[in-house]
């Protein structure tokens, strides 16, 4: 039975990393829609702006320095939900981005990573509840997300930029909705017991719909990639509606749902710069990092939070060193060495010599 259900997670876990693209890609069109726009703009885009967790930073010259972005999806609808009901992320994708050679480089850190959570006295908990612990003790949650993938990874996370459901259900309403060509018939079950029928054949969607219509895998005989094509389909055509210039009077919507949904720590002023750096950057120059699933992330259930059989990653030592110096190379820092005796052992018990390596970043030390 253990079997089924860890092939079960595995599939989910491969199918997960589409979708974390799929955040990625939602998050930079949004940011990049906000380039050309000023005054009401700055306002409402400054309503996202989260300064507390830039305390201490030195701010990056995106056009000739390498940088790191974290991005952060949530499960939550709303603002309002993330804060009566606390947020655990349900994506952390690391983008490294190296404008001197075009190129960025992608991580994907599965929410199930079990590691020692920052400001906890050294409490260990999957690093999806680094944020929810931050908001126990009153700090800011996103920081602490940040300081936590910090100390897995040995680098310094320059910015961060974090979107929930509503943002994106809310950008499709406003520019009209999205027509699409279903490929099927298929219902799914959405929050509040709501079922949303899809018939094949051409289909206008609203927002309460496109959510779940790029959501939904399990019925897809295609699985990931059919899934994966309908996301494509409908944020590209989100984004044609957003650059349609007869969407213009609909800025002042658009950016107050941004404002509202969309938060981050790249200050305002930079958005012009991080657009124009990322639009340079040929796709094909855009890799993604995979973590070694047979020796390197290794699955286990533990004991946690009073739950008797609880799934977790643990990362070898040796792998979290691959992965950082993958990292490290892309930014141009120092790379750590290798240690051949570390492969059994968990990255969670070393995370304190990883915390120390962080400084090393290029980011850190020139603050």
């Amino acid at each position: 039975m253990f079997e089924k259900v860890n092939q079960a997670r595995s599939e989910r876990i491969q199918q997960s990393q589409k979708k974390r693209k799929w955040w990625v890609y939602a998050l930079v069109f949004v940011l990049v829609m906000a380039v050309s726009i000023t005054g009401y703009a700055y306002y409402n885009l400054s309503k996202g702006y989260d300064a507390d967790t830039r305390d201490g930073q030195k701010d990056i010259d995106m056009k000739s320095e390498p940088f790191t972005i974290l991005f952060i999806g949530v499960d939550q609808y709303s603002s309002k939900e993330e804060k009566s009901r606390g947020i655990r992320t349900d994506v952390l994708m690391l983008a490294a981005v190296n404008p001197k050679t075009k190129s960025i480089k992608l991580v994907s850190i599965p929410r199930d990573t079990y590691v020692s959570i920052p400001n906890t006295d050294g409490h260990k908990d999957k690093i999806n509840s680094a944020s929810f612990w931050a908001q126990r003790k009153d700090l800011n949650p996103m920081k602490n997300s940040k300081e936590a993938v910090q100390n897995l990874l040995g680098i310094n996370v320059d910015y961060y930029a974090k979107i929930n459901f509503i943002g994106f259900s809310k950008l499709v309403d406003a520019v009209g909705g999205v027509d699409v060509e279903v490929p099927f018939d298929f219902k799914i079950e959405t929050f509040g017991n709501k079922t949303i029928k899809f018939k094949k054949g051409p289909m206008h969607l609203t927002g309460t719909e496109a959510l779940p219509y790029v959501r939904m895998r399990y019925d897809d005989p295609q699985n990931d990639a059919g899934r994966n094509a309908r996301q494509q389909d409908v944020v590209s055509k989100v984004v044609d509606k957003l650059t349609d210039p007869t969407n213009i009077t609909k800025i002042p919507q658009i950016l107050k749902i941004v404002g509202d949904n969309i938060s981050y720590d790249i200050p305002v002023s930079d958005f012009v710069t991080l657009a124009n750096t990322w639009k340079d950057i040929p796709r094909q120059n855009m890799e993604t990092i995979q973590w070694d699933k047979q020796r390197g992330l290794l699955e286990d259930y533990i004991s946690l939070n009073g739950v008797s059989r609880n799934f977790v990653y643990k990362l070898t030592e040796k792998e979290r060193t691959r992965v950082s110096n993958l990292l490290k190379q892309q930014l141009e820092i120092p790379i750590d060495e290798p240690t051949e005796d570390s492969e059994g052992s968990s990255s969670s018990d070393e995370e304190e010599s990883s915390s120390k390596n962080s400084s090393s970043s290029k980011s850190s030390s020139e603050s």
